[in-house]
């Protein structure tokens, strides 16, 4: 043993145990482990945390657009009412009619409009009347 070795073991005793650098490195391997698997389990941890507050944020603005839903399907039918329309109307200045016109169409003219004609070519489009109408 050199000098400086001496010097710096004086004073540490000996234990009983000698450790076998088998037992070590298989120490060592099973504390790199066991902190591999905590820091695995802490990242699951964190990300399950952060799911279920996107989760919670989710179904908070689930249930404020269910309730905005409600609340302009209550509107649609309060505004779409027959009562209502009818005052809105009268308010444009419309007025009821004491007559009503029926006005005969050809079926098969809306079969032939998908063959290339356009709207132009339908009936009383330039100006005429119906082929049909009442009157004529």
């Amino acid at each position: 043993m050199t000098r400086l070795s001496k010097w710096a073991g004086h004073g540490v005793k000996r234990t009983g145990w000698n450790l076998d650098p088998r037992a070590a490195f298989s120490g060592l391997a099973l504390v790199s482990g066991l902190a591999l698997m905590a820091a695995f389990y802490l990242a699951l941890a964190s990300q399950t945390a952060v799911l279920g507050r996107h989760l919670q944020e989710v179904e908070a603005t689930r249930v404020v657009v269910v309730r905005e839903n409600a609340r302009l399907r209550d509107q649609i039918a309060r505004t779409a009412s027959v009562g209502q329309l009818r005052q809105r109307a009268v308010a444009a200045g419309f007025t009821t009619s004491s007559t009503v016109v029926f006005l005969p169409i050809d079926p098969t003219w809306f079969l032939d409009l998908g063959q290339g004609e356009s709207a132009a070519s339908f009936p009383g489009a330039d100006g005429d009347s119906f082929p049909g109408a009442q009157g004529e």
